[in-house]
């Protein structure tokens, strides 16, 4: 079956709207968090619960870095 001027412009408007549809979905995607991430954050809403000597030993090794 030919394809007619119309069917051919509406899949080039899909194929635009499909990468404008990925590209702003990628900009407005949040960022992935790593698992270091996670577990710093975790130490940090929790230090008061750790006991003294592993909150000194993570605040000298937070220095370090």
């Amino acid at each position: 079956m030919p394809a007619s001027f119309l069917s051919l412009e509406a899949s080039a408007v899909r194929r635009v709207v499909s990468v404008w549809r990925r590209f702003f979905a990628t900009a407005l995607a949040e960022p992935t968090r790593k698992p270091e991430d996670e577990i710093a954050e975790y130490l940090e809403r929790h230090q008061h619960d750790l006991p003294p000597e592993l909150r000194i030993e993570l605040e000298r090794r937070s220095m370090s870095l």
